[in-house]
């Protein structure tokens, strides 16, 4: 018994040593120890403190304080378990291991505590990287007297995956000779926490990497000093310091400008200027983030980016901007900024004067359509070539030379701009170079091209208001050249601007006017010469401005048609013709006319099958039969489209509206117009009439065109008549249809019908 005790005093004071040896060890490591090794440590004692007690009370009661002993145990050992801790006890001689069951749980086994587990078979749950650290850890314990290891380690679980476990033990008993018998210890799950360790070293590590490969700066700024603590590669590149060069340094080292800066102020990205270690500067884009960091100082972290590359993209795209793609010359916008700063200089007195030339090129269009566009193209490239020889060396008076200007304004109209005159005869006498050198033909794929140029010419003596006004005004005077008979230049004068105003007055009274009672029709008759009488009449439109008065409809037509207003007008005027038509023929038919006649314009034209709507649109709202309607068409109208135009006018004959030919003998082709295209009705020009008394030749021509037109069964109307004279001699000629003032003025609507009347019938007999 003696020996038991002596044995049980024996271990209570080697795991004393133990349980203190595991609280030690992890105050050495610098953890604090866990509840589960103090609760491990509680139970150690309270054992050894029993196996005390039983040798102190004698022999006699041995054996029932050596059963108080055991219980007790069991029961300090399931309080142990519940803390998580698992038991563990390896008897070095016989191979095995003991275990308590939450140490079997760890792994998923189901063992009986009391069979113990062969030492090979744990041996083959270690993992097989962990196992020889823990062979030398168990063989440096073995070795050392009062040696507690501490190892953290992997375990097969029985589902197969690892199990992380903290592992505590110690040697308690050796032999004689001091070899180990017995080891114990407890063991921990820390998988929980190895996860989260490596999810953080991962964390740690992908920030590591995006420091240090990020492609933009990145940089840790003191909040206070402002100097650099981190710096990564992407931003000491364009630099040009070094890690230690830039560690060494703050932020107002490298910034431009010291404000308190995005590095101390960030809110939002903003750009910056940087100096680098040359002195060069170079552009950057910073923003940050103020935090406190783990040691509680206030730190800035940025992200800094050169860009360097894009700001001189921007500069070429804003170069590109401000010029023509084609030619490389200036465009618009460079243009106005150049001829505004030309203004302000005169203005300012720093300049003496300056021209705008306005160049609008006569026959662009033509090589444009019949050669393509490409054509087109090369052509503007060739313009611009010759525009810039013949500018270069023209008598530069220093610096202004420079700042003349050539610019594409759009399509085929270019403007330059002279700063280097003193007089306005030498920007006639520029204009005149201009069109020399333009004159000559240009070789374009082959074949020669002609195309002149027509100049207005503006100067800051006749005008000095704003570019665009200035632009305006050469406009006016480059259509004031093309008037003049094109391939010449004009200068603007006060005349242009009082007829553009007036222009510009008219277009915009004549919006306000479409669908007021300030646009009117009157009707001319259209007469036949062997009766007498009135077979037609046609509608024409007049326009009594309310502070102009009668505008002429050869001045209000022209800006209808220039501004688009004609589509929304001629509308206007076939519907009302119809319902006039119709109301006459309702009230008299007797003496109504049986046909009205509407001039339609080349706008009108273009609309194609819109006009065909319009046109049965209006005969069915006046209840009308299609030849009640004869549209008049001019031959240069038909001539710009001639192929769309000839179907066009097949589809209205086809519908039964009449068809006339206005102006004839003022085109180009008139007796092909004659043979292909469905015209009832041919209307000889009045310039023919008036010089019937001229000589026999006019008589020979209009004689000829009539018989011309009367064989192909058509009818021909002789226009302007004004004379007795002129209608018999048209009589003599076998013309059967007329109209001018001598055979009836235009009158309104009330008045045609009660006009019909025989007076006309005794001057038809002249002849």
């Amino acid at each position: 018994m003696r020996q038991r005790i002596r044995a049980g005093l024996e271990a209570a004071s080697v795991l004393i040593t133990s349980g203190a040896g595991v609280v030690l060890a992890a105050s050495r490591d610098g953890t604090d120890p866990d509840a589960t090794q103090v609760a491990s440590l509680m139970a150690i004692s309270l054992t050894a403190v029993l196996i005390s007690v039983l040798v102190y009370r004698g022999r006699g009661r041995a054996w029932l304080a050596a059963r108080a002993m055991i219980e007790q145990q069991e029961r300090l050992t399931a309080v142990v378990e519940g803390t998580g801790v698992g038991l563990w006890e390896s008897h070095l001689g016989k191979g095995c291991l003991y275990v308590s069951d939450r140490w079997a749980q760890m792994f998923g086994l189901v063992r009986d505590c009391n069979s113990p587990m062969p030492i090979g078979e744990w041996r083959r749950r270690v993992h097989p990287d962990d196992l020889p650290l823990v062979d030398k850890v168990i063989a440096d314990c073995v070795q050392r007297k009062d040696y507690v290891f501490q190892l953290d380690f992997r375990v097969r679980h029985a589902l197969g995956h690892w199990v992380w476990v903290l592992s505590h033990g110690t040697v308690t008993d050796r032999a004689t000779d001091g070899s180990p018998l017995r080891i114990v210890g407890t063991q921990s799950d820390i998988t929980a926490r190895k996860m989260a360790e490596s999810a953080l070293e991962e964390s740690e590590r992908n920030f590591r990497s995006l420091f240090e490969r990020s492609p933009v700066g990145i940089a840790l700024t003191d909040y206070k000093t402002r100097r650099f603590l981190q710096v990564n590669d992407a931003f000491l590149e364009p630099s040009g310091y070094t890690r230690e060069e830039m560690l060494a340094i703050s932020y107002d080292a490298v910034a431009v400008r010291s404000d308190g800066g995005p590095l101390n102020q960030a809110t939002g990205q903003r750009e910056r200027v940087f100096r680098r270690k040359d002195g060069k500067y170079y552009p950057v884009t910073i923003s940050g983030i103020r935090m406190t960091d783990s040691n509680g100082r206030d730190v800035v972290w940025s992200v800094v980016q050169d860009i360097s590359h894009r700001k001189a993209v921007e500069r070429e795209l804003a170069a590109a901007a401000r010029r023509d793609r084609l030619t490389g010359l200036a465009n618009r916008t460079l243009f106005l900024e150049r001829l505004q700063e030309a203004v302000s200089r005169v203005r300012d007195g720093g300049q003496q004067m300056f021209a705008v030339l306005f160049l609008d090129f006569d026959r662009f269009k033509v090589v444009n359509d019949a050669m393509g566009h490409q054509a087109g193209d090369e052509l503007l490239v060739l313009i611009a070539e010759r525009l810039r020889k013949a500018l270069r060396g023209s008598g530069a008076k220093g610096a202004l030379e420079s700042a003349n200007q050539i610019a594409r304004f759009g399509g085929d109209e270019f403007l330059v701009l002279i700063n280097d005159i003193e007089k306005s005869d030498e920007a006639a006498r520029i204009a005149e170079r201009l069109l020399l050198a333009l004159a000559h033909p240009y070789s374009i794929q082959g074949r020669e091209v002609h195309s002149t140029a027509s100049i207005g010419i503006v100067t800051s003596d006749h005008c000095l208001e704003g570019a665009e006004t200035i632009i305006r005004n050469a406009d006016v005077a480059m259509y004031e050249a093309k008037r003049a008979g094109r391939a010449c230049s004009v200068f603007f004068n006060d005349a242009m601007h009082t007829r553009l105003s007036r222009k510009l007055m008219i277009e915009t009274s004549l919006r306000k006017a479409l669908g007021t009672d300030q646009l009117s029709l009157v009707y001319q008759p259209i007469v036949e010469l062997d009766t007498g009488r009135r077979s037609s009449v046609e509608a024409l439109i007049r326009w009594k401005h309310p502070d102009l008065g009668q505008v002429s409809p050869s001045e209000f037509v022209a800006v209808a048609e220039e501004s688009g207003l004609i589509i929304q007008m001629g509308a206007w005027v076939m519907k009302e013709s119809c319902a006039a038509l119709a109301r006459w023929q309702q009230a008299d038919p007797e003496r109504a006319p049986r046909v009205v006649s509407v001039n339609v314009s080349r706008a009108e034209l273009a609309q194609g099958a819109r006009l065909l709507g319009c046109v049965n649109e209006s005969l069915r709202a006046a209840g009308l039969p299609p030849e009640s309607l004869q549209l008049e068409v001019t031959e240069r109208e038909v001539m710009r489209d001639p192929a769309a135009s000839l179907a066009l006018m097949h589809q209205l004959r086809e519908a039964g509206v009449r068809l006339a030919m206005d102006d004839f003998g003022t085109g180009t082709s008139s007796l092909g117009c004659l043979r292909d295209y469905p015209f009832d009705v041919i209307k000889i020009d009045r310039s023919f009439v008036k010089g019937l008394a001229a000589g026999p030749d006019t008589l020979a021509v209009i004689h000829a065109t009539i018989t011309l037109v009367e064989n192909l069964g058509k009818s021909s109307v002789a226009e302007g008549v004004e004379t007795a004279e002129q209608l018999a001699i048209l009589q003599s000629l076998g013309c059967h249809y007329a109209q001018g003032y001598f055979l009836g003025y235009p009158l309104p609507e009330a008045e045609v019908v009660e006009t019909e009347r025989t007076l006309l019938q005794p001057r038809l007999r002249i002849a």
